[in-house]
């Protein structure tokens, strides 16, 4: 039941990172402000996000520290992986000398907004059924 709602704030947070990196000036100046409370929040958000999903697994209590050990060690391999995409595709994008339109900057922040938004929407959709 708790879930839909905490989803929905899950992804407001993601939505909040979308507008910050399109210069938003009151989610920069919030940051500014107050980095350890962005940070706090986000990380008490999805901590429950992740605690509650892995509670509906109904996994043994002594095995809890192996599969938050290695669910953490998966995450930093995903991590990694990622980076290393994202510096390949520099690379190549050097490499062939290409120029970006000037709108190609925004593209990642509102796809991951939009993404966001909609989930947003579906996790509240979904509740009304």
């Amino acid at each position: 039941m708790a879930e839909r709602p905490l989803n929905a704030c899950i992804a407001l947070s993601i939505v909040f990172v979308g507008v910050k990196s399109q210069g938003n000036s009151a989610a920069n100046q919030a940051t500014a402000r107050y980095p350890w409370a962005v940070a706090f929040t986000f990380g008490l958000v999805h901590g429950i996000g992740f605690a509650s999903a892995l509670a509906g697994f109904g996994i043994e209590p002594r095995l809890l520290p192996a599969v938050l050990l290695f669910f953490n060690v998966g995450v930093e391999i995903g991590r990694l992986a990622f980076v290393l995409l994202v510096l390949v595709l520099i690379w190549a994008h050097r490499r062939i000398d290409a120029v970006l339109p000037r709108w190609g900057r925004s593209v990642p922040a509102y796809a991951i907004g939009s993404v966001a938004m909609f989930w947003f929407v579906w996790s509240y959709r979904s509740r009304t059924r």
